[in-house]
């Protein structure tokens, strides 16, 4: 079963709190969107398809009936390629729920995995100066691989908001991200819902078993693995 929703909706965190799941994006070792690589170097095409697939026979050796709970993705993460039969299966037949969470959280929730959680990684492995140029230069190449989609005045405009929103990242060492509130909104309206929406209608074609807010989905979830034992 696979757990979808926008961008920033909190799938993965939710995700992990589900019984049985195969965490996606954890193995390729990136969070799935333009801005979502991480400093740490991603697997081989070979060491990722040899990892999920043992991380899926894990799961399912523990019980063939119930099922297992994965994040709605494209093909492609990162550079990494999901299996063709795997990806197939997504498109053309596995369920999906869905989980919906205001705009408000969401754009805390990117913040929160794209900015404060994800900065740490750049301060252990950089020294402290560089580590903020590097910063930057990940976050404004992330804009500049969807500026065409973006278009040239939102790209204008979100590049300035974010350009000014890691000086004052900077200046305060870390603790005030609140310079990325508009850019992040807007980049969810934008571009990442259009698109989500766009696809989720081209290409879904499994049955969409339920959809609502976090506890909502918990307390399906809770539900439907009791009805399957």
């Amino acid at each position: 079963v696979m757990v979808g929703g926008r961008t920033g909706s909190g799938k993965t965190h939710l995700l992990k709190r589900f019984a049985r799941f195969v965490d996606l994006e954890g193995l390729a070792n990136h969070r799935g969107s333009s801005f979502g690589g991480l400093v740490e170097e991603e697997p081989s095409q070979i060491n990722f398809e040899n990892t999920l697939a043992i991380a899926l026979l894990k799961v399912r050796e523990q019980s063939s009936s119930l099922p297992v709970f994965i994040e709605e993705e494209g093909r492609r993460i990162g550079r990494r390629m999901l299996p063709l039969s795997l990806h197939q299966a997504m498109v053309d037949r596995f369920p999906t729920i869905i989980l919906e969470t205001p705009m408000e959280e969401r754009v805390q929730t990117c913040i929160q995995d794209y900015v404060t959680d994800l900065f740490p990684h750049f301060v252990s492995s950089y020294a402290a100066d560089e580590a903020y140029v590097k910063f930057r230069k990940k976050q404004l190449d992330g804009l500049d691989r969807i500026k065409k989609k973006l278009g040239p005045t939102y790209y204008k405009i979100i590049t300035r908001q974010v350009s000014e929103a890691l000086d004052v990242f900077e200046a305060s060492n870390s603790q005030d991200t609140s310079g990325f509130d508009e850019p992040t909104e807007t980049l969810l309206r934008e571009y990442y819902d259009p698109m989500y929406d766009y696809q989720s209608r081209a290409k879904r074609k499994g049955d969409v078993l339920y959809q609502g807010n976090a506890q909502d989905l918990l307390d399906w979830v809770e539900r439907y693995m009791k009805d399957h034992r």
